[in-house]
This record gives structure tokens, C-alpha cells and sequence, in this order.
């Protein structure tokens, strides 16, 4: 509760508060404050970044396919693995630290993943 009356607090400073009740919902903000819910795939793959490989890649093929066979727990699991968070950013918002897809090549054959 004290956290949340901290963040309505600061919210107030910029926004009257009537004006964000009237603009969103709480469903709304918290969509644009913390993204979807719902892990969206395909946004995830297009915002991806490759270093040392192409999306073509027989490694990277198979990370998707792998991905796509995930329920949406398994993929919040596996962001929160690789990425330290459980949502995507919103589409329109900035990625300035985008899903990143590198080659490991100093990982042995028997490695396990790696994520940064």
C-alpha cells in the first residue's frame, strides 16, 4: 500500500490525478507502465537483435521453435532468464536494451546457455 501511494504520489506531481482517471484505466496504465501481460512472440522476435548470427541461423531456428512451443509461463520464465524481467516493453516504447540472440562461441558443445 505505501508503495503504491508513492507511485499515485508521483504520478500526481505531473498529472492531476483526475485527468489520469478520466484518460485510462488502471489496465490501460498499468499496460503502458509495465507492458502487456501476455508475452507476445512475435514481438519479441521482431525487436530480437543477432550477434554472430542471422535469424536464419540453424541455433537460432531452433530457439524459436523451442519458444513457440512454450506455454506463457515458460516464456515469462524464460525472459525473466535471459532478459531479468517477466513483460515485454510496450511496442512503441524505447528498447534501448533490446533481446539479444550472440553467438557463445566460447561456450563448450556440452555448455549450458548463457544469459547476460
Amino acid at each position: 500500500e505505501p508503495m503504491i501511494a508513492c507511485i499515485r504520489e508521483g504520478l500526481a506531481s505531473v498529472v492531476p490525478v483526475g485527468c489520469i482517471e478520466t484518460l485510462w484505466t488502471w489496465q490501460d496504465l498499468e499496460q503502458r507502465v509495465c507492458g502487456s501481460p501476455a508475452l507476445d512472440l512475435a514481438l519479441l522476435r521482431k525487436k530480437t537483435v543477432y550477434n554472430g548470427y542471422i535469424e536464419t541461423d540453424a541455433p537460432v531456428r531452433a530457439l524459436w521453435s523451442a519458444l513457440e512451443s512454450f506455454g506463457q509461463e515458460d516464456l515469462k520464465r524464460y525472459l525473466r532468464f535471459c532478459w531479468g524481467r517477466s513483460r515485454l516493453p510496450p511496442e512503441d516504447s524505447n528498447w534501448e536494451n533490446p533481446h539479444n540472440v550472440t553467438c557463445g562461441s566460447d561456450i563448450p558443445s556440452e555448455g549450458l546457455p548463457r544469459a547476460h
